[in-house]
């Protein structure tokens, strides 16, 4: 990699991180009043996207042990958040489902989201949004693209840790 490609990805990275840090405040302080914190929050989107999931398959999407997410689902169970039902094909088969609590709480979260993206974009002239927009829309496609998926080679890793 070149060092203007590897000067960019660390002003990004740090730019990310901010912005990232910004935002998560801004949901960690909504999610609190409901005593819900953000790797519970993410096992509801997860479970409101997948339609509802065994434990495997949660903790698959949320990259983490069997343990861990036993341990966020037993606490969402515990607030009405989510419930267990068993498979009523298989007995064995234990599924996670959102409740409507926890839609409501997604839903708290979204609003809020949007409401601080707003007061950050409404900073901003249309067309200086609408090029952002853009921008970010192509880096999403990029990253989301099948070949960014490839390992990075020693060479690489070095060239970034350096």
């Amino acid at each position: 990699m070149t060092d203007d490609v590897i000067r960019d990805c660390r002003k990004l990275y740090e730019l990310m991180r901010r912005f990232w840090a910004a935002f998560g405040y801004q949901m960690a302080s909504v999610l609190a009043r409901d005593g819900i914190n953000i790797p519970q929050y993410m096992a509801m989107v997860a479970l409101d996207e997948l339609g509802g999931a065994t434990m495997g398959e949660l903790s698959k999407k949320l990259h983490v042990t069997m343990g861990a997410s036993t341990n966020i689902v037993d606490k969402l169970v515990n607030g009405g958040y989510v419930s267990r039902r068993r498979s009523t094909s298989d007995r064995r088969v234990v599924n996670v489902v959102l409740e409507k609590k926890g839609r409501k709480a997604i839903r708290d979260v979204e609003e809020r989201a949007m409401e601080f993206m707003a007061h950050v974009l409404a900073r901003e002239e249309p067309e200086v949004r609408r090029q952002f927009l853009e921008n970010y829309e192509r880096m999403v496609r990029i990253a989301e693209a099948e070949e960014t998926t490839v390992a990075l080679t020693e060479e690489d890793i070095q060239g970034v840790a350096d």
